[in-house]
């Protein structure tokens, strides 16, 4: 079953809004940061294991296991317990899985927006070629004003259009209609 990509997004630049306040604290060394680390973990961890693949998952959990284990004073790549400067160890760890941390999120957002770009281009195109057909003219354009009335505006035009159910079933491959009509009337007020 496919899901709402713009749901999905919105999720992922959210992690990386708390990953980057993480970040912020990692930097300035602040108390907080091993709590707010940890919190980070957990919430991509439900993110993935909703949406990711159990890669993703296991990439979360290595990042997780490696600072517990730096936390317990033991460290991680050689697993040989550390007598003096665990701080600075766990804080090395934390880099390290920041870093790793970052590309996944990265990936993932740039995966997940890929679709929504490339869904944006092929409706762009449909809409200039309706203007270019008469199908479509400014007055119509007018009264697209909400996502309701261009949902029933496409709900209209895949019955009048064939070829317009073509591109529909291309679209639908990668993304769901509400996605489709969220999409349609970003580029409806790009053209008005």
């Amino acid at each position: 079953m496919k899901e709402f990509i713009h749901h999905k997004v919105q999720l992922i630049n959210n992690l990386i809004d708390s990953y980057n306040d993480v970040q912020k604290l990692y930097v300035s060394r602040a108390y907080e940061f091993d709590v707010r680390f940890t919190q980070l973990l957990g919430n991509c961890k439900v993110y993935f294991e909703t949406y990711g693949t159990n890669i993703q998952v296991a990439e979360v959990l290595n990042i997780t296991g490696m600072f517990e284990t730096a936390g317990k004073g033991i460290n991680p790549f050689e697993l040989k317990k550390v007598s003096s400067g665990r701080r600075e160890l766990k804080m090395m760890v934390a880099y390290h899985g920041l870093e790793k941390l970052l590309r996944l999120l990265n990936l993932f957002y740039e995966k997940e927006s890929g679709k929504l770009e490339e869904a944006e281009e092929i409706l762009s195109n449909l809409v200039l070629s309706l203007f270019q057909s008469g199908v479509l003219d400014n007055k119509k354009l007018s009264k697209l004003t909400s996502v309701g009335k261009i949902e029933a505006f496409w709900k209209e035009l895949l019955k009048l259009n064939g070829s317009v159910t073509l591109i529909e079933k291309k679209l639908r491959l990668k993304v769901i209609p509400e996605d489709i009509y969220l999409i349609l009337e970003k580029v409806v007020l790009k053209i008005r």
